[in-house]
């Protein structure tokens, strides 16, 4: 659905823009439940044009958490986008026939996404108030990595998610830093010079 006017947006919790000059803004509805009609969703404002996508438009959810490019290669082209009740990936963004929304990978709720260089995608998601950490490769395989190699990583509050050029995760926590590697995983606390170990915020340092 295409409007002429930004005014139509609704409410929204996150902005961000891709390197296309466009603006992106993921919306959030004033109830919190797991009924997807009638609630906001995610837009792009590109010049005098808003481009929405919601549930009608085949998201699993129309409450938005995270946005992320599949690779930075791809450019603009696809995303994976975290709901309320799964994650979905965005093809042709910039095709004819207009944004195609997949099917949901899981049906969970997800608030952080973090994309590695492979096409895959890392995310948190809660189920039974516990927090736990998934991997979607780029086949659309789902695999479970809730830190069970480290029990002081069960049930760990994730607040943020990074992955470097190396396709290393980092994981910001109420408990440290969680790095996962394809060998093993570390949670780094005040005993590894972190001045505290409640972790909200990860930026890569330039």
């Amino acid at each position: 659905q295409i409007t002429k006017s930004a005014q139509q947006i609704p409410r929204v919790h996150k902005l961000f823009e891709t390197n296309d000059g466009s603006r992106w803004l993921a919306g959030l509805s004033e109830v919190y439940d797991r009924t997807p009609e009638g609630n906001p969703g995610l837009f792009r404002v590109q010049g005098p044009d808003t481009l929405m996508l919601n549930h009608e438009q085949g998201l699993p959810h129309s409450r938005i958490y995270a946005v992320e490019p599949v690779t930075p290669a791809n450019g603009n082209k696809a995303f994976w986008v975290a709901t309320l009740t799964g994650v979905a990936r965005i093809e042709d963004v910039e095709g004819n026939r207009g944004p195609v929304v997949s099917r949901p990978f899981v049906d969970v709720h997800v608030s952080q996404l973090a994309a590695d260089t492979l096409g895959g995608v890392w995310f948190n998601y809660m189920r039974s108030r516990n927090v736990s950490l998934g991997y979607i490769d780029q086949d659309g395989q789902v695999s479970d990595f809730n830190f069970k190699r480290l029990a002081q990583y069960n049930q760990l509050e994730i607040r943020d998610l990074f992955v470097d050029d190396n396709n290393l995760l980092f994981a910001a926590t109420k408990e440290g830093l969680g790095i996962l590697g394809p060998e093993r995983s570390v949670l780094v606390d005040k005993s590894g010079g972190l001045p505290s170990t409640s972790l909200f915020v990860m930026h890569p340092y330039q």
